[in-house]
């Protein structure tokens, strides 16, 4: 029984020696670490155990740090103050501070600090002045900080920076200068900063970027660039940038890009250029990022796209188009991109997509169609679509005639995936307008000549006469496409048996000649057959 006794007296002594020792307002959660959030602490607490390595204040009444503030506790490791009052720190403040490895002093009113405050602190790996009210840092201030590894000067007042300020952290590898006022980075800003791999400069007032600011950044992995005033990039900027993965520069005043200037970018995975200016892209701009994963370039003035501009980012899974004044889009822009997954285009002015625009997008999983100007939908469009988890076609002009037999059968076997289905109305013709799509039966969607929109890249073929020896529901399109010299005549089926082809042509003076292109037959169920019938003019 007293051995007993013995455990739990020993077990239990470790707890009260703990609390006997832990200062007024401050938690202890353990021998090491000391957080005290009391708003009546106004000064660095007392008989602090020299076991504990990490101090953490928040919400202190701090207005100074006295000299030689900390210098009873040399084995403190990290100092943390967040939120105060401090408005002063003095010479000698971190004297005797061998083993500091962390210092934060965040949210305070410090305007300013002296050259030499930080030459004690030989050992800090992480400093973080973040939200202070400096307005200007001083030459010289962190240069006996020659193992820091990361500086972040977020959300202070800083206006412009010495060009030599940081020319000594040849270890640093995360530097965040964002939220201030910077306007103008010097050339030499950034020398020597090899090891650099984070760098965050977005939420200033950057207008231009000097050529050659980035030449020594050639381990970058992060680059922060959004919501400054950038209207152009100059051609090489990035030349030396072979292991960046995530660019942004969404937020800026772009107005055009140099086709090469993303050309050295060979790890980039991804990429934002939202909320910019921009009208075109060149088609060779993304011809060099073969690794790019997610592009983002909603919210520009696009128009269009180049049929090339895709052709070499094959691992793209992010696409975003959102928000432009995109009217057409080539039908091979897409091909390739058989692993993208999301694919945002509401928010344009499209009035038609080609039937083969998402042939290769086997793995897509969102598709973003509302508010454009769509009339109708081709034939098979959604074909190669496997699984289709998210379709918006919400928002559109529809005209609900025999084209969209297809898309409302598609929808009725994938209600799941269609996002406010009840949102699909008619606007034509008169006497479907303003029903949903999903409310009328087939036999109701019919073709009217006089009221078929133009065809996306070719017209509706005006004599062409298909006999239909089956369900007259089946649905059939037909389309004149010119090729090579010669006029194409393309007819669609979703369901079929048996096809009569019978095509008249009709010359400049009204004569005219009908051919019969014999019976067709196919064994087919739930896909869709074309008949190409090549007619040129010696017919």
């Amino acid at each position: 029984m007293a051995m007993a006794h013995t455990i739990m007296i020993l077990a239990v002594m470790p707890l009260c020696v703990l609390s006997r020792s832990c200062p007024a307002g401050c938690h202890c959660f353990s021998r090491t670490k000391i957080f005290c959030s009391e708003e009546t602490i106004n000064k660095i607490p007392d008989n602090i155990s020299s076991s504990v390595k990490e101090l953490i204040l928040v919400n202190s009444k701090l207005t100074s740090l006295p000299s030689e503030a900390f210098s009873s506790y040399q084995n403190l490791s990290t100092i943390i103050l967040l939120n105060s009052y401090i408005s002063k720190v003095p010479q000698g403040a971190f004297w005797g501070l061998p083993q500091l490895v962390e210092l934060e002093i965040s949210g305070s009113r410090l305007p300013t600090l002296e050259v030499d405050i930080l030459r004690p602190l030989a050992h800090l790996q992480k400093l973080n002045l973040n939200f202070n009210r400096f307005t200007a840092m001083q030459s010289g201030i962190f240069d006996e900080l020659v193992h820091l590894k990361e500086l972040q000067l977020k959300g202070n007042g800083l206006s412009q920076l010495p060009g030599d300020i940081f020319h000594r952290l040849l270890d640093l590898q995360r530097l965040d200068l964002s939220m201030n006022k910077l306007r103008v980075l010097p050339r030499e800003l950034l020398a020597g900063l090899s090891n650099l791999t984070t760098l965050s400069l977005n939420d200033n007032n950057i207008e231009y970027l000097t050529p050659g600011l980035f030449e020594d950044l050639a381990q970058l992995k992060e680059l922060s660039l959004h919501r400054n005033n950038i209207s152009m990039l100059p051609d090489n900027i990035f030349f030396s940038m072979m292991e960046l993965k995530v660019l942004d520069l969404h937020g800026n005043q772009i107005q055009n890009l140099q086709p090469s200037v993303f050309s050295c970018l060979y790890s980039l995975q991804l990429l934002k250029l939202t909320s910019n200016e921009l009208k075109e892209l060149p088609s060779d701009l993304l011809r060099k990022t073969p690794r790019l994963a997610k592009l983002y370039l909603s919210k520009n003035h696009l128009k269009t796209l180049p049929s090339a501009l895709f052709q070499n980012t094959v691992e793209l899974s992010v696409l975003e188009l959102s928000e432009n004044f995109i009217q057409v889009l080539p039908a091979a822009v897409f091909h390739g991109l058989k692993q993208l997954s999301r694919l945002l285009l509401d928010h344009n002015n499209l009035t038609c997509l080609d039937g083969h625009l998402l042939r290769d997008l086997l793995m897509l999983e969102q598709l973003h169609l509302s508010h454009n100007k769509l009339h109708t939908v081709p034939n098979g469009l959604f074909q190669a679509v496997t699984i289709l988890p998210l379709l918006a076609l919400h928002d559109n002009p529809w005209l609900c005639d025999c084209r969209l037999q297809y898309v409302q059968e598609w929808v009725r076997y994938n209600t799941q995936s269609l996002q406010l289905s009840h949102k699909i109305y008619c606007q034509g013709p008169a006497n479907l307008q303003g029903q949903s799509l999903l409310s009328l039966n087939p036999e109701q969607l019919v073709c009217y000549k006089d009221l078929l929109p133009p065809h996306c890249q070719s017209e509706i073929l005006e004599s062409a006469e298909v006999n239909l020896p089956f369900d007259k529901k089946a649905l059939s399109q037909c389309r004149v496409i010119e090729q090579s010299g010669a006029s194409a005549i393309k007819c669609t089926f979703s369901r079929c048996a048996q096809v009569k082809v019978q095509v008249q042509l009709q010359g400049e003076e009204g004569n005219g000649d009908s051919e019969d292109l014999g019976l067709y037959t196919w064994d087919c169920s739930n896909s869709t057959i074309t008949v190409n019938v090549m007619a040129s003019d010696q017919l």
